[in-house]
């Protein structure tokens, strides 16, 4: 929930990140209500299943007064929506309509009209992911792998223009995100708290940005377009190790680094250039090799064959 925080928003902080976590959907509305159901006429079993979780949610997470004392101790507030993933959303819904449903007055055919009408409602409260004439509508995967096609021509341009097993590089967030999902070889030079803390000019502690100085230098000509002096960006290139800066097509940070800190460009996707920088002290990352502990522990390696 970026751009939420509690200390701007009070006691409606809540209340937006429950918004923002439901969208146009309203699944957390039926369990509210089957929560009070089945606290009112649920067996022992379904009172200590869900409605006791669901009381015990209402006074710590969905309490408004618990963030703004949460936050006091941890700065929670881009986080604090995942919280809301605990409630039992999708359990309860799937048990309340199972035991619906099969319900001895409802045996012998009569279950099945109802059965739909409770699955055709819990659709009609949901969004439809791929809907025609749906404006956000979320478009048909390109590969199994489910991103971008443009991520797998990244990272092949990555791996043929590298001499690493492990080549390291820094992304526009787009890409770091998928990228990192894709290929894992792919080593990247600073996390996605670095780039939100460069978005949102979220302050670090003395101590962490002490330790991501040089990372943080190439965050900023991604994401700020700050121009270093030559000398601190090459000594950024090389602390980090990092050999790639995949970068869009048009982002103004392209001429800096081609024509100022001499980038070559070794290959372009649809939207993004991959500019390579050569390193002057290639430190060649190797994983460690356990297969001989794993042989002593008898690992049965045979399982891997079937």
């Amino acid at each position: 929930m970026q751009g939420i925080t509690s200390e701007e928003n009070g006691l409606g902080y809540i209340f937006l990140c429950l918004l923002r976590y439901s969208g146009t959907c309203f699944y957390l509305v039926w369990f509210a209500v089957l929560c009070i159901y089945y606290a009112v006429k649920g067996t022992l079993y379904e009172k200590r299943a869900f409605a006791l979780p669901g009381l015990l949610l209402l006074l710590t997470v969905f309490n408004p007064f618990f963030p703004l004392i949460l936050n006091r101790f941890f700065d929670v507030n881009s986080e604090y929506y995942r919280f809301i993933w605990i409630a039992p959303v999708i359990p309860l819904l799937a048990y309340a309509g199972t035991s619906f449903v099969t319900r001895d007055k409802y045996k012998g055919g009569r279950a099945v009209p109802i059965f739909f009408a409770v699955a055709f409602a819990l659709m009609a409260s949901g969004v439809f992911m791929h809907a025609a004439g749906n404006d956000n509508s979320k478009p048909l995967a390109e590969n199994p792998f489910k991103v971008p096609n443009e991520v797998l021509e990244v990272s092949r341009i990555i791996h043929s223009a590298s001499d690493s097993t492990f080549p390291k590089a820094i992304c526009d967030l787009n890409m770091e995100m998928e990228l990192r999902q894709y290929d894992s070889t792919i080593l990247l030079s600073a996390s996605r708290e670095q780039y939100l803390g460069a978005i949102y000019g979220t302050a670090f502690d003395e101590q962490t940005r002490n330790e991501n100085l040089l990372s943080d230098r190439l965050v900023h000509v991604m994401v700020l377009n700050t121009h270093f002096p030559k000398d601190e960006f090459v000594e950024s290139m090389e602390g980090t190790q990092t050999e790639f800066f995949v970068v869009t097509k048009n982002s103004p940070i392209n001429d800096y680094l081609v024509r100022d800190m001499g980038l070559k460009k070794v290959g372009e996707t649809f939207t993004r250039n991959v500019l390579k920088y050569s390193l002057q002290n290639d430190d060649t990352f190797e994983l460690p090799d356990y297969n001989d502990v794993w042989k002593e522990q008898g690992f049965p390696w045979s399982l891997l064959n079937h």
